[in-house]
């Protein structure tokens, strides 16, 4: 079985600005992906390369179909895609939001069938948004419009899902819930890529990392030769602290 993504030396650039430079990883299925790096180092941008919103040089392939293949309904049954932020202004519901995970699925703008509000309301329940599912998306708290976003994402069916810094705004019990259903979408053979600040969250909920420096990988395997002592203090500047806990201080 080829992976849920691979990525093989893709650059991004804007203008005379190179953002991405020259990155390869691969995501299997079943697994949970960490891609990491400090303020800058091209995590956003790459992952919206992934999700068919960047230009790009090199090749991404999509279960082991070259992403540039697929239009845009077979990239969105394929790919699940949660932003950092939603420009949506729309007086849409939540429901309603989520719903357009549906419309891959569908030709045409075409109504709602029973499958479609059964997978919506789950995806709501699994994303602890449910209760909200009335109320318009512009009225919802910055953590509100996360989980609804999230069961957005979920309500694809998509085996691959990207996200960028999910955790943000996120109540700590609301943070717990989303590792441990990211863990289990990846035992049900999903592939989830996740860009992370958090290396302790990383650390403790991912399989495979990728470390970004200046847009190029500084180091990729597993997480745990990743957020080690010797990358930690080339890529960020601090030194890893193995007491038990994650820490860091200072690099001298």
């Amino acid at each position: 079985m080829p992976d849920a993504l691979d990525v093989q030396r893709v650059s991004v650039q804007f203008g005379a600005r190179v953002a991405v430079a020259d990155v390869s990883f691969t995501a299997p299925h079943g697994s949970v992906t960490a891609i990491l790096g400090p303020n800058g180092a091209g995590k956003t941008t790459l992952l919206r390369a992934v999700a068919g919103l960047a230009r790009y040089e090199g090749t991404i392939s999509i279960d082991g179909i070259d992403a540039r293949q697929l239009n845009r309904r077979e990239r969105a049954r394929r790919i699940g895609y949660v932003p950092q932020q939603s420009r949506l202004d729309a007086p849409l519901s939540a429901f309603e939001v989520v719903a357009q995970g549906r419309y891959a699925h569908h030709e045409g703008l075409g109504p709602l069938g029973a499958a479609d509000r059964a997978a919506i309301e789950e995806a709501l329940r699994r994303a602890d948004a449910f209760g909200f599912a009335a109320r318009s998306f512009v009225e919802l708290s910055h953590g509100q419009r996360r989980r609804v976003l999230l069961a957005r994402a979920l309500a694809t069916g998509a085996r691959l899902v990207l996200f960028d810094e999910p955790t943000a705004s996120l109540d700590i019990g609301h943070v717990l819930a989303f590792f441990r259903l990211v863990r289990e979408l990846a035992a049900a053979g999903g592939a989830m890529v996740l860009v992370l600040h958090d290396l302790a969250h990383a650390l403790r909920f991912s399989d495979v990392a990728v470390m970004l420096q200046g847009g190029r990988v500084a180091a990729c395997g597993a997480v745990a030769g990743v957020i080690a002592v010797d990358p930690v203090r080339q890529v960020y500047g601090v030194e890893l602290v193995p007491d038990g806990a994650l820490g860091f201080r200072e690099a001298r």
